[in-house]
């Protein structure tokens, strides 16, 4: 403000011919007021830079700890999913050993019962996969099937040698000369043996239908 502005102002307040030393009061006044508010403005624009960055560096402190756990919590989740596999692995490779345990044992079953493995090897494999609760149940149910076919083929095989020792009986020579039987006939035995053959025959091929059916 000049000192003409300065005198006009003091007029304007109500003094009607303002002197030298208060046009110069005034103007201190006005500079003083304005140093102080240029002061304060400075302070307050310091203070608003300095909260400015102050902010800056929680918000960046903010990322940095954001970033921290958001790393740790993928190191976690990463840790819990190896661990998580390995688990599954370790679970997988003893489901696999007991089950061939549990092969090899109802194949020595059906071996010791005299019956082919290679005949009934879809049967042994549905047996060694069945979803059953314990092992010892699995082999119950095979040692039932084993006994049952084993006592089938026993019942036909004595069938068969029953009527091979009649028919051998029967086609003895007589001590007088001739035979006692009529070889041009097919006899029950035969007829048995070619029934029995295609009976085994049929067993292989349906091995599977002796199976648990939840395979």
């Amino acid at each position: 403000m000049t000192r003409e502005q300065a005198k006009q102002a003091l007029i304007g307040m109500g003094v009607a011919e303002p002197s030298e030393e208060q046009v110069s009061k005034l103007l201190d006044s006005i500079s003083a007021e304005t140093k102080k508010e240029k002061d304060k403005n400075v302070s307050l624009k310091e203070k608003a830079e300095k909260a400015d960055s102050l902010e800056k560096e929680l918000e960046e402190l903010k990322k940095q700890n954001m970033t921290e756990a958001e790393r740790l919590e993928a190191e976690r989740k990463k840790e819990k999913e190896a661990v998580d596999k390995e688990l599954a692995d370790l679970k997988a490779a003893l489901a696999e050993s007991n089950k061939k345990a549990l092969t090899s044992e109802i194949t020595s079953m059906f071996a010791n019962a005299g019956l082919s493995t290679e005949t009934y090897a879809s049967a042994i494999k549905a047996y060694a996969s069945a979803p059953y609760e314990k092992p010892e149940d699995a082999m119950k149910e095979v040692e039932t099937f084993v006994k049952g076919v084993s006592e089938a083929n026993k019942t036909a095989l004595d069938t068969a040698k029953a009527a091979w020792e009649k028919e051998a009986l029967e086609n003895t020579p007589n001590p007088g000369g001739g035979s006692g039987g009529k070889p041009t006939v097919k006899s029950d035995a035969a007829e048995f043996a070619k029934a029995y053959s295609e009976k085994m025959n049929q067993e292989t091929k349906s091995a599977d239908d002796n199976a648990p059916v939840n395979i």
